[in-house]
């Protein structure tokens, strides 16, 4: 392909103009190029764009992934305020992308005036401040009031402490115990109940994360941390260190396990304080 190259008064020239000659010149060698190489293909004319298609379709396809693990699947207000957030983000950046490629060509095939043309510390301002200003502050308020939102507050909420250690989860319940079951890498929950979880550790620093009902939270020797999390229905709920914590980290999975009314007061027994 032929080589661009610009003369010195091409050099003074504007940089809208400049920009519109390398694409003439590069759209030429293109065009000479193409047709001596594309006959070497052994594709049809139209398989290309057959095969660009499903490339561009894979981000939207990731993004309706459904599974035990997923965090866009929510089954409860706090992993849904999380979706929200990831999904405000995502239409966020999207919209901004868009308009930094829109703004891109136009500076590149417009032709301007002398008269209209914007000063260049407007342009600075308004696009390199202002706008992203604006989008990072916004998404900043979304995401901390659904940080918010997770905040341990009612105090009916039920208990459970939570504590982890290579490579297991231990469950306990202040209010009362489980009747059959086991404690590890296991919890039991009401299903449509706020859940006040404590987490902490023994050993090494983890974090406890159920994708599906709600954010991480990490657990660290020494010290408690708190976090809301509800399921909105019966179900179980897989979830996992989300820490590297060592040799197997990535055996470190327990299962919440949210029971109707009737069910949980058949496993669980109440301790009146």
């Amino acid at each position: 392909m032929q080589s661009i190259s610009l003369s010195g008064r091409a050099r003074n020239r504007h940089p809208a103009d400049l920009a519109r000659q390398v694409l003439c010149r590069a759209r030429l060698g293109v065009g000479r190029v193409l047709p001596r190489v594309l006959p070497r293909l052994a594709l049809p004319r139209l398989a290309l764009p057959r095969l660009a298609l499903p490339l561009l379709a894979l981000p939207l396809l990731a993004a309706c992934h459904q599974g035990p693990l997923s965090a866009l699947d929510p089954a409860g207000p706090a992993s849904a305020d999380v979706a929200a957030v990831w999904w405000a983000m995502l239409w966020g950046a999207t919209a901004v992308f868009c308009l930094t490629v829109a703004l891109a060509l136009y500076a590149a095939l417009k032709r301007p005036s002398a008269a209209k043309r914007a000063p260049v510390g407007a342009l600075l301002v308004g696009g390199g401040l202002i706008l992203p200003g604006v989008v990072i502050l916004a998404l900043l308020a979304y995401g901390v009031r659904a940080g918010y939102a997770m905040m341990p507050r009612d105090a009916s909420a039920f208990r459970v402490e939570v504590t982890a250690q290579q490579w297991r989860w231990t469950a306990q319940y202040p209010d009362g115990e489980l009747i059959g079951g086991t404690t590890d890498n296991r919890i039991v929950i009401p299903a449509g109940r706020p859940i006040h979880l404590t987490v902490k550790s023994i050993d090494v620093i983890h974090s406890f994360w159920v994708p599906r009902l709600g954010g991480k939270i990490d657990a660290i020797p020494g010290h408690e941390n708190t976090i809301r999390l509800q399921a909105d229905r019966p179900g179980i709920y897989r979830g996992l260190c989300a820490e590297f914590c060592g040799e197997r980290h990535a055996h470190m999975f327990m299962e919440v396990e949210a029971l109707d009314e009737t069910a949980f007061a058949a496993r669980f027994k109440q301790v009146t304080p």
